[in-house]
């Protein structure tokens, strides 16, 4: 499996399993992404206690075994996610 973490222009942050990236250069318009058991990562900072708790949550609701189509063009970084994840 390819899973791939990314930080959106959103500032949103997801791991996800990238299916297929239609990113061949020629128009901008095209460059869309397939992916699938995509999860946004979260963290709350508890400063009382000096503990920051990451948590993972469903990127869409009711849609977690589902294909869904990302705009490439909204993908500022992406990365290999560490094998923990």
């Amino acid at each position: 499996m390819n899973y791939k973490q990314m930080k959106l222009i959103s500032g949103e942050e997801l791991i996800c399993e990238v299916v297929s990236w239609n990113d061949d250069g020629k128009n901008d318009e095209d460059n869309t992404m397939i992916i699938r058991n995509a999860a946004e990562l979260g963290y709350h900072e508890d400063i009382e206690e000096a503990i920051r708790y990451y948590i993972f949550r469903p990127f869409m609701v009711y849609q977690q075994d589902q294909l869904l189509v990302l705009n490439g063009n909204n993908i500022t970084a992406i990365a290999n996610p560490h094998p923990d994840l």
